[in-house]
């Protein structure tokens, strides 16, 4: 079988999902691509711009030497200054990931008093995230953990509670529920679900989004 050639790992994610419909159609992916973002090409400093919100500048970066992403934020009136020591780390997709054969982050996002980061995680391969929650001047996470979700959280106004797309055995995004924030997830309020399984359901801002044939990430 043919070989992907190296310019093709250039900022691919590449799932268990995806390396069983690439190897169909005649290419052979070595497992050490399995949950990894391959970079060949990037630079290994590379930052997304900052995006501006209330009081801080959010931003993604990698950092030399590392596969996952770091997110962090800087003041405000800082955004587009590269000194180390105004950089407020929130997540650390390095740390993370070690110690785990497979790893993938999706949807980091601040409540809206930008007191709590909310980010999804799959370190299992399953394509099944869970939800943590995280205080970025502790660095602790609390206590809700939020099991076989679609990957991602979208906060609520009150900042106290978030929603969330739990994917059934089949990996179909079929129920949004409410979350409130240390509560177990059993306890969780069923805000819409879709009973047509042609169709995905997802959540953005305050909109429950329908669509046919293609989920919709959180």
């Amino acid at each position: 079988a043919a070989r992907l050639p190296e310019y093709e790992e250039e900022e691919v994610r590449v799932s268990r999902e995806a390396i069983a419909r690439v190897g169909k159609q005649g290419y052979s992916v070595p497992a050490r691509w399995a949950g990894r973002r391959l970079r060949a090409r990037i630079k290994e400093n590379d930052s997304s711009v900052p995006a501006i919100e209330g009081p801080w500048a959010y931003y993604r970066r990698f950092r030399e030497g590392g596969e996952y992403p770091v997110f962090a934020r800087r003041a405000a009136e800082h955004a587009f200054t590269d000194q180390p020591d105004l950089e407020h780390l929130l997540i650390d997709g390095d740390a993370l990931a070690k110690g785990c054969d497979y790893f993938d982050i999706r949807k980091v996002a601040h409540s809206p008093d930008h007191r709590l980061i909310a980010f999804a995680v799959d370190d299992k391969g399953s394509e099944f995230h869970q939800i943590r929650v995280r205080n970025p001047e502790t660095g602790i996470d609390g206590i809700d953990d939020i099991q076989h979700t679609g990957g991602g959280a979208v906060w609520a106004a009150d900042g106290k509670s978030f929603f969330y797309v739990l994917q059934d055995d089949s990996h179909r995004p079929l129920k949004i529920f409410r979350h409130r924030l240390g509560s177990p997830q059993s306890g969780d309020t069923l805000v819409y679900e879709e009973k047509d399984t042609a169709f995905f359901a997802g959540v953005a801002g305050a909109l429950v989004l329908r669509a046919e044939g293609a989920r919709n990430d959180v």
